[in-house]
């Protein structure tokens, strides 16, 4: 799942690529959340205005997960659980996958 804001942020960064193309090839396929209010997010949590909704739309959806390559911006929460949120880069949470 994904909300609509970070689809179009990552249609955004792919600008008119073949990555784009596959991007919305995989959107087919994947459930688009309501976004989180930001009001939603713990106050000791302090990320760009611009990655808020992410986290808090992830919040709002009851996801378990938030994966994310951004290390610049969520490096910092990397492998920590907001609201029941386990943010993980991508590598992690497929380690964490494997038998």
């Amino acid at each position: 799942m994904s909300s609509a804001y970070a689809v179009e942020e990552a249609r955004r960064n792919l600008g008119e690529t073949e990555a784009r193309a596959r991007l919305e090839t995989l959107l087919g396929d994947m459930t688009i959340v309501a976004e989180g209010s930001v009001a939603e997010l713990p106050a000791n949590v302090t990320l760009a205005p611009k990655d808020r909704p992410i986290l808090a739309a992830a919040i709002h959806a009851n996801a378990t997960h938030l994966i994310t390559g951004d290390r610049k911006d969520f490096g910092k929460l990397f492998g920590r659980r907001i609201r029941g949120v386990l943010i993980l880069r991508p590598a992690d949470y497929h380690r964490s996958r494997r038998p």
